[in-house]
């Protein structure tokens, strides 16, 4: 009796623990779970809040344009006041000026009495237009600047719908001369956006200050020209942020979308980047059902060896102890991931520290001995780190062998876009070797460095460009963290503000920043400083001020199949032989 009761005993201690330890992993597995949908999310965040970037720098380069040409058009009558109405050589100058801006329909000059005297087309039939917007706002308004009204249909014309950009002319005198407009083709917008890569249920937008459609993608046709006002984005979003990222419905095709905004001011222009949710979560949900499938099978695999763990104690102990194996190797395989990765984050902090560290030292310093032990010691740990996910069977493969010019040569649009209105040029080596790494994470870098360099406000077209570095060129003494070898060296160099030494010691620090408050938030460099290390690779700051900033990305050749092949096997090997070898 007393052993009866002793197994029942067991028995419910044994169910107890079964039922603990698949609360603990399916406790973990949530978490998990959650973790990777807010990092989803965030994902996709990021990108809309990158391309609303963009959308900004080529909306402004396009008012910018424009605006020059409109005052190229005021200076010239009020230098000029007695043109004649539709002059021949004054159409012909509107007409070279409409050729060179490929997203302004026609350009033309609206007298005071509120009739086109000078226009880029021909044969414009007669209509007064002093009742619209653009000439209202410049008639007795003599401070009045550049004005861009909403979006409109021509009256003269008949044509489609089109964007008014309007300054007033004064002449010498004081006397309203008239209006010069620029007529915008929202078309170009959409067109440009069409070109963005962005994926279904992902639309691009334009929106004018008083809430109707400029232009989108996709279903430009359709929406321009709508009221946009009693949206949450007017009624909630913009009068408390001028710019934000927010999840609504959709009023176009009740899609819900993460939307990321930015209002253009002082342009009454608000520009618009919506991801559909569901597809941001594609992958998410995919894995989500894969986790929770897993964790069933998990669950009742458990629950079956308790049951059989039960029916076996009094007949089998061996069975009994093998059974306890499995559940604790299980175990210890999802601890041994946790700690790994855990770990790994600990040793990147360190390193990257004692790199600092030790670039800051002078030569021959006392502390340069402790420093080198600590790196080897942080080395040591992520070999250990390697071997637990090998154990784990968790080892992240996220990298591929890519080609950095190609790579460099896809995104090449985009680039050009971020690098706008300065300029961009592309050198790189026809010949460039491959790289084992993880293309959007280089992508994403590029896009950093190029914006940076932007910002710091070059004189010239920014430059971005590859080339190979043997290992005959290699030089150790400016890459002592690197080991020799062959390497593609991916730089992008500006004449702008430069940075003094300090600044340059400290831009790899995490939230470290000299833009403005709002502009950056310090994490560029050192995800590009992440990313590189990761990669095998380091980067190296040239600057001063002055005389602008080089920043060199150096990334290892991918190896030959054959000898990729040889260092798996090396790698494979036991740590205890690794070091007796």
């Amino acid at each position: 009796m007393f052993v009866q009761r002793q197994r029942s005993r067991e028995n419910l201690l044994i169910i107890a623990v079964a039922t603990l330890v698949a609360c603990l992993v399916a406790g973990f597995i949530g978490f998990e779970v959650w973790r990777s949908y807010e990092a989803a999310l965030a994902s996709s965040r990021q990108r809309a809040e990158s391309l609303v970037h963009v959308l900004d720098e080529q909306t402004r380069g396009a008012v910018r344009a424009v605006d020059l040409s409109l005052l190229g058009i005021v200076h010239a009558l009020r230098l000029v006041p007695q043109t004649p109405s539709h002059d021949p050589i004054f159409t012909q100058m509107l007409r070279s000026r409409v050729a060179e801006l490929p997203y302004v329909r026609a350009l033309f000059v609206v007298g005071p009495d509120g009739f086109i005297i000078q226009d880029s087309d021909l044969d414009t039939p007669r209509r007064n237009l002093a009742d619209r917007d653009y000439f209202q706002v410049h008639v007795d308004n003599r401070e009045s600047g550049l004005f861009i009204g909403p979006p409109l249909r021509s009256r003269s014309t008949g044509a489609p719908w089109f964007l008014s950009v309007s300054r007033r002319i004064t002449l010498e005198d004081g006397t309203f001369y008239g209006v010069a407009v620029a007529a915008i083709e929202p078309q170009f917008f959409a067109r440009f956006y069409s070109r963005i890569a962005m994926g279904e249920d992902s639309t691009l937008s334009l929106v004018h200050r008083d809430g109707l459609m400029v232009a989108r993608f996709p279903g430009h046709d359709r929406a321009v020209g709508t009221p946009f006002a009693n949206t949450i984005l007017f009624r909630e979003q913009l009068p408390e942020r001028p710019i934000g990222t927010f999840v609504t419905k959709s009023m176009f095709d009740e899609v819900d979308r993460i939307i990321s905004y930015r209002s253009l001011d002082p342009l009454p222009l608000i520009v618009i980047v919506g991801i559909g949710r569901d597809v941001a979560l594609r992958d998410w949900r995919a894995t989500a059902m894969t986790t929770g499938a897993a964790t069933l099978g998990w669950t009742l695999i458990l629950a079956l060896a308790a049951a059989a763990l039960i029916r076996q104690r009094a007949r089998d102990a061996r069975t009994v102890e093998r059974l306890h194996q499995i559940e604790k190797s299980e175990a210890l395989g999802r601890i041994t991931s946790g700690v790994a990765h855990d770990f790994n984050n600990l040793l990147t902090i360190i390193s990257g520290n004692l790199e600092i560290i030790d670039q800051g030292l002078p030569e021959g310093h006392r502390l340069r001995h402790n420093i080198d032990r600590a790196t080897q010691a942080t080395e040591r740990g992520a070999r250990l780190v390697r071997q637990l996910l090998a154990f784990a069977r968790r080892q992240p493969e996220s990298a591929t062998r890519e080609n950095p010019r190609d790579l460099l040569l896809g995104a090449e649009e985009l680039l050009r876009q971020a690098a706008a209105p300065v300029g961009l040029r592309l050198e790189c080596a026809p010949q460039t070797w491959d790289c084992e790494l993880d293309r959007s994470d280089f992508e994403r870098a590029m896009m950093n460095l190029v914006v940076n360099a932007r910002d710091a406000r070059p004189k010239s077209p920014i430059r971005v460009m590859t080339r190979n570095v043997p290992m005959s060129d290699f030089d150790r003494r400016a890459w002592p963290e690197l080991r020799p070898g062959d390497y593609v060296a991916c730089c992008v160099f500006d004449d702008g503000a430069g940075m003094p030494a300090h600044i340059v010691r400290r831009a790899y620090e995490p939230f470290f920043s000299t833009k403005e408050v709002g502009k950056g938030t310090g994490l560029g460099l050192s995800q590009i400083y992440g990313f590189a290390r990761q990669s095998g690779g380091s980067v190296r700051i040239e600057s001063k001020p002055g005389g602008g900033t080089a920043v060199t990305i150096l990334l290892p050749r991918a190896l030959r199949p054959a000898v990729a092949a040889a260092e798996k096997r090396r790698a494979a090997q036991p740590a205890d032989s690794v070091e007796a070898g």
